[in-house]
């Protein structure tokens, strides 16, 4: 191989998925297993369609999955911390506006033992009061500190703009919230989802029969019948008034948030949308980096989002600027947005943000672990493989017109709701 030459470069066009096999216990229930014996490491993902939309207080979904791991009727807390400490296993709680995905990594060679403690921990727990008061007053903290930043009040004031303050989308987790929460609400709630519904569960790594056997005993004395869509409604969203709003705030930097309810992933639209917003904002090299962080100096770093719900998606500009500049990063953004417009993307540009695209893709898929998580981001929409095909073949098949008929579809100024926290 002469390494002075660059070696050709290639579309990727129709890539073979390493798919899960999907298995089943004992009882029936279905679960998905990515087999790989390359290293002696497993991760176990369990979903539930479990989130803060679930509860009038969205603090007691947040609570109740951080607390499952806090105490059992036959285990206390810190017995659970030197077991899991003790069996090199590291346990991770992610909660979303619907789901609640708990991420287990562990050792092959202890899996019986993980899957026998997990069984407790989902089965019998406690939720003991003193670590109530100890969790609770932690986010208590967390949240006021979290408060005097503007980019965080930003992202909570512009969901209340985009979704109204009493939509479950827009509503955030306030101060109040934490006051007064009992162990009983956090059974009760636990009571009333976790033992109703059966989780996802997908696991991936070095396994074997014997764990597979282990695993699907966890499976089936956990959670109850109903599957994750026969759980799951939609939620009506309302149709909110444009809103240029400004809340003063002291400091250095201001916040700004740009942005309108869109498509989702579901809309034949999407993946042209989705290529339309990297290109303006959603990379390094973007419009908006090049305009507003290298010519103009208002930002380190600023950025464009396509966020999909089951009932809607969601665009947004992001960026903390410097206090004097929220009003005139607004007005460039909208000078970007009208350019894509009115006028047409040169191939050169689009081959660049093709390639930027195409290779986040890859490290998506590269390795067993990150296919599992890619998987299950799409069991999420209940949607199949062919969802990445569809993605390659039309970010293979973008023109200039495509995008400028989406930025004009979707992304007209005269319709966004803009926010700057901070300088008024």
């Amino acid at each position: 191989m002469d390494r002075h030459i660059q070696p050709p470069l290639s579309t990727i066009e129709n890539p073979v998925f390493l798919k899960p096999d999907k298995r089943h216990t004992k009882q029936g229930h279905p679960y998905f297993s990515f087999v790989s014996h390359h290293l002696p490491v497993i991760k176990l993902d369990i979903m539930f369609p479990v989130g803060s939309i679930n509860d009038n207080n969205p603090a007691v979904p947040l609570l109740t999955a951080n607390l499952l791991t806090a105490g059992t009727s036959s285990l206390t807390a810190q017995q659970i911390a030197e077991t899991i400490d003790f069996h090199g296993t590291s346990i991770y709680v992610s909660v979303s506006k619907r789901y609640t995905i708990f991420q287990i990594n562990l050792l092959p060679k202890f899996a019986k033992d993980i899957f026998s403690l997990l069984t407790h921990l989902f089965v019998e727990p406690v939720f003991p009061q003193h670590e109530v008061n100890l969790i609770v007053n932690k986010h208590i903290r967390h949240l006021q500190i979290n408060m005097e930043k503007v980019n965080f009040l930003a992202s909570r004031l512009f969901n209340k703009i985009i979704f109204s303050e009493n939509h479950p989308f827009g509503r955030s987790i306030q101060t109040e919230d934490y006051k007064n929460i009992s162990r009983k609400q956090l059974l009760d709630f636990y009571i009333r989802l976790y033992k109703k519904l059966k989780p996802i569960v997908v696991i991936s790594g070095d396994i074997n029969d014997t764990i597979s056997l282990s695993l699907e005993n966890f499976i089936d004395n956990i959670g109850g019948t109903t599957s994750l869509f026969d759980h799951i409604s939609t939620i009506d969203i309302p149709s909110i008034p444009v809103s240029k709003q400004c809340f003063p705030k002291t400091g250095v930097q201001s916040a700004i948030r740009y942005g309108k309810l869109t498509i989702n992933k579901y809309h034949p639209d999407y993946f042209n949308l989705f290529f339309t917003v990297t290109l303006l904002g959603g990379y390094f090299g973007s419009r908006l980096i090049q305009n507003i962080r290298e010519d103009k100096g208002y930002t380190y770093g600023i950025y464009a989002y396509l966020n999909s719900f089951t009932e809607t998606g969601f665009f947004y500009v992001s960026a903390d600027v410097g206090s004097n500049y929220g009003q005139a990063t607004i007005e460039e953004v909208e000078k970007e947005i009208e350019n894509l417009q009115k006028i047409p993307v040169t191939k050169e540009e689009i081959e660049r943000v093709r390639n930027y695209m195409t290779g986040i893709f890859l490290q998506k898929i590269d390795g067993i672990f990150a296919i599992s998580d890619a998987f299950l981001d799409l069991k999420k929409f209940n949607l199949d493989w062919d969802y990445f095909n569809n993605f390659l073949k039309t970010i293979n098949g973008i023109t200039p017109e495509i995008i400028m008929n989406m930025a004009n579809k979707y992304l007209n100024t005269n319709k966004m709701s803009s926010l700057i926290v901070g300088q008024c």
